[in-house]
């Protein structure tokens, strides 16, 4: 989806922490292919992977239901 934006390479692709392995190696791996006849030898220069927000040692999710809106903290 990133590339029909931003073309066959990108400077910085940024993500979750759990997607460094294997979802970022799979993508990388597939958009190098895919793109290889237009001359793309690294399709990405820099991953950024942030970390996740935790509630009682548990990453923040909607399927835990264990998250807090931003309207519940910045108040009414």
């Amino acid at each position: 989806m990133a590339s029909s934006i931003l073309g066959a390479k990108m400077d910085i692709h940024t993500g979750g922490e759990d997607l460094k392995f294997p979802h970022h190696d799979n993508e990388l791996a597939q958009a190098e292919a895919y793109y290889h006849h237009d001359g793309c030898r690294q399709w990405v220069n820099y991953f950024l992977h942030a970390g996740h927000l935790e509630i009682e040692g548990l990453k923040m999710s909607k399927s835990l239901k264990n998250f807090i809106s931003i309207k519940y903290v910045t108040g009414p």
